[in-house]
């Protein structure tokens, strides 16, 4: 989960997997609000994250679940 308390702003969230060659994106998020949400069950690897703006500036929280 992303989200901000900022008025305006609308941020995407993307994740991607490591495939031995190159980042892929395998689960994103880019909803016109400020609060974006994915769910991934892959299996284990190397992953990142990827937090744009969209629309707007300013700081963000974001919550990461494994079970």
């Amino acid at each position: 989960v992303c989200s901000s308390d900022l008025v305006g702003t609308d941020f995407d969230l993307e994740l991607y997997k490591w495939n031995g060659s190159g980042w892929v994106q395998v689960a994103k998020s880019d909803g016109p609000t400020n609060q974006e949400a994915v769910s991934y069950s892959g299996s284990a690897g190397y992953y990142t994250w990827r937090v744009s703006s969209a629309g707007g500036s300013g700081a963000y929280t974001m919550t990461l679940t494994v079970q």
